[in-house]
């Protein structure tokens, strides 16, 4: 379900399907490259990374940077001069070691479209277990203060891949 997820986000943040590894046999002309470096976000080890490298490069690549949402930062990497028309938040890490029961991974996707907002969310089941941070919705607000504090505390937001 989580490459799913991550699959529809990169299709609504580019507006086309991937060319992934999977599609090569119907390709014709052995002259196109492959993989699209969008693949990256469903093939984890693409590109060699640990698993909090690519929670935290993935959240980041599913962020666009259209002028269509509200210009708060989050996680102190919004552009100068232009708000997000598809915001994604990660609240998750993968601890060093294969206890299951330590990794979690929730995502939290705002998008702006000329029908209104949508909110998509993909919370991991590990074990019949969601670990979820009150730092992130659905108990703090989605947006955070330009010094990434939440209007309503001082706690400052975990970046992908550190959160504990």
């Amino acid at each position: 379900v989580r490459y799913q997820y991550m699959h529809l986000l990169s299709y609504l943040k580019s507006k086309k399907f991937m060319k992934c590894q999977d599609q090569e046999k119907y390709v014709v002309e052995a002259s196109t490259t492959l993989p699209e470096n969008e693949c990256h976000v469903i093939r984890r080890n693409m590109h060699g990374l640990t698993w909090n490298d690519w929670l935290a490069n993935t959240t980041n690549m599913l962020n666009s940077n259209s002028n269509n949402i509200r210009s708060n930062s989050i996680s102190g990497e919004e552009k100068e001069g232009g708000s997000r028309q598809q915001i994604s938040l990660c609240d998750c890490a993968r601890p060093k070691g294969n206890d299951a029961d330590q990794f979690f991974e929730n995502r939290y996707t705002k998008r702006n479209t000329q029908y209104g907002e949508i909110n998509l969310i993909y919370l991991q089941n590990m074990n019949g277990v969601i670990k979820m941070s009150e730092d992130f919705p659905p108990y703090s607000p989605f947006f955070y203060n330009n010094d990434n504090t939440s209007s309503t505390t001082t706690t400052t937001r975990c970046k992908p891949g550190t959160c504990a």
